[in-house]
């Protein structure tokens, strides 16, 4: 909800006649629309770089990208993250003229293993995408 403004208006003509209004004006804040983006994917192999982008911040705001292991990182935050399932936030607390909002992604990043026993592979999947 805005803040409400009150103002009044004084008309005095030559004849010295006067009138006055009291206006009421409430003015509310702008919804704040935050985007983050991850790529290449939400889901990627070890060794692969990543990149998280927050955006549609407007200029009168401060918006922060965080990740859960790390705390508040650069944006774009581009990185090749170990083995783990990942919570990037993307958030701001508004100010007088427009509301706080706050984005979130998960990035899972998971290792495939290949072992050769003779003519034969065994290939791990180590996937993190379901773990808490």
């Amino acid at each position: 909800r805005g803040n409400v403004i009150n103002f009044s208006v004084v008309v005095n003509d030559t004849g010295n006649n006067f009138a006055f209004l009291i206006y009421s004006v409430q003015v509310n804040k702008t919804n704040t629309t935050l985007t983050l983006t991850i790529t290449p994917s939400q889901s990627e192999t070890y060794g692969t770089s990543t990149t998280a982008t927050g955006s549609n911040c407007p200029s009168q705001l401060s918006c922060t990208l965080n990740l859960n292991t790390s705390g508040n990182v650069a944006n774009p935050h581009i990185a090749t993250l170990g083995v783990q399932n990942y919570l990037y936030n993307y958030s701001t607390s508004g100010n007088e003229n427009y509301t706080g909002n706050s984005t979130f992604n998960f990035l899972n990043i998971s290792l495939i293993l290949s072992v050769q026993f003779g003519t034969k592979f065994l290939i791990v999947l180590y996937d993190f995408s379901n773990s808490q």
